[in-house]
C-alpha cells in the first residue's frame, strides 16, 4: 500500500493505491479492511477485483481529528484453494529510479496524521448504493451530499485517473445534494469492468465585482487623462478535497 504516510484535514479524504502481488495463478477478489483503525479513520472502495493487481482506495478522517499520528494496518482477505487467507499489506513508497523506472520501497509503518480538529462539521460522502452499475454505452447516477453552488463559489467534480472509457457526462443539483452522471463508452469500457472511481472536488470563488469610483460633480466634469483600469483576473479554481472512493461495475445494457 502506497504511500506509507498521509496527512489529512479533519473530515477530509485522501487516496491510496493497494497492489496485489498475485502468485500461483490466484486471480480472485481480495477484500480490504483496516484492522483496528486509529481514531475512526474509515476505508472506502475496499475490494481488489479478481484478475486485477491494483486498485485505488480512499481513507476518510474523523471530523474530530486525531491528537497524534495514528498507525494503520491494512488487511487483505480472500479464499485460496478453498481455504480462507489473510495477508497484511506492506506499507511502501512508489519511487522513481534512474528517472525512468518506478518501484515500491517498503516502509516501517502505515501512518496517518489528521490536522484541524473540529474545523469541519461533516465529511463529503456518497449517498448512492455501491457498486454503481453503469450500462455499457449508458449512464448511471451517483449522489453526493455536496451541492454545486455555495456561498463560497461553485463546486466542480473531476475524475482522477479513471479507467479508459469512464467519464463524467454531467452534474446536476437541487441545492442540497448533487447527482454525478457517469458514462461508460461501449467501445472502451466493456461489461465486467470493475474498479473504484476517485473524484476530486474543486471550488471556483465568485468573480469579484467592480464598483465605479465616486467623484464630486465638478471633478467629474473635467477631462481625465488617467488610463483605464486593467481588468481584474478571473477567479481561480482551487482543489478542496476528494470524495470517498466509488466502486463501480460496467454491466450489459438493458
Amino acid at each position: 500500500v502506497a504511500p506509507s504516510s498521509v496527512n489529512m484535514r479533519s473530515g477530509g479524504t485522501t487516496p491510496l493505491t493497494v497492489y496485489a502481488l498475485r502468485r500461483d495463478g490466484f486471480d480472485g477478489d481480495i477484500t480490504l479492511s483496516l484492522k483496528e483503525p486509529a481514531g475512526g479513520i474509515t476505508l472506502a472502495g475496499g475490494t481488489i477485483p479478481g484478475g486485477q493487481d491494483q486498485v485505488r482506495v480512499t481513507l476518510t478522517a474523523p471530523t474530530a481529528g486525531l491528537r497524534e499520528p495514528g498507525k494503520l494496518t491494512l488487511e487483505g482477505r480472500s479464499t485460496i484453494a478453498g481455504q480462507p487467507a489473510v495477508r497484511v499489506a506492506t506499507p511502501a513508497e512508489n519511487m522513481m529510479q534512474a528517472f525512468a523506472y518506478w518501484h515500491l520501497v517498503p516502509s516501517e509503518r502505515l501512518a496517518a496524521a489528521v490536522i484541524g480538529r473540529g474545523q469541519q462539521r461533516g465529511s463529503a460522502s456518497i449517498l448512492s448504493a455501491t457498486p454503481v452499475k453503469i450500462p455499457a454505452g449508458g449512464t448511471a447516477r451517483v449522489t453526493t451530499n455536496l451541492p454545486t453552488r455555495t456561498l463560497f463559489g461553485l463546486i466542480e467534480f473531476d475524475l482522477s485517473e479513471p479507467p479508459d472509457g469512464i467519464t463524467i457526462q454531467d452534474v446536476t443539483s437541487d441545492g442540497f445534494v448533487s447527482q454525478i452522471i457517469l458514462h461508460a463508452d461501449a467501445a472502451k469500457a466493456k461489461p465486467g469492468l470493475r474498479s473504484n472511481l476517485i473524484v476530486n472536488v474543486s471550488l471556483t470563488p465568485p468573480a469579484p465585482t467592480s464598483q465605479p469610483a465616486t467623484q464630486p460633480a465638478a471633478a467629474a466634469a473635467k477631462p481625465t487623462t488617467q488610463p483605464a483600469a486593467a481588468p481584474r483576473p478571473a477567479a481561480r479554481r482551487r482543489p478542496i478535497g476528494t470524495l470517498p472512493a466509488i466502486p463501480f461495475e460496467v454491466v450489459l445494457p438493458r
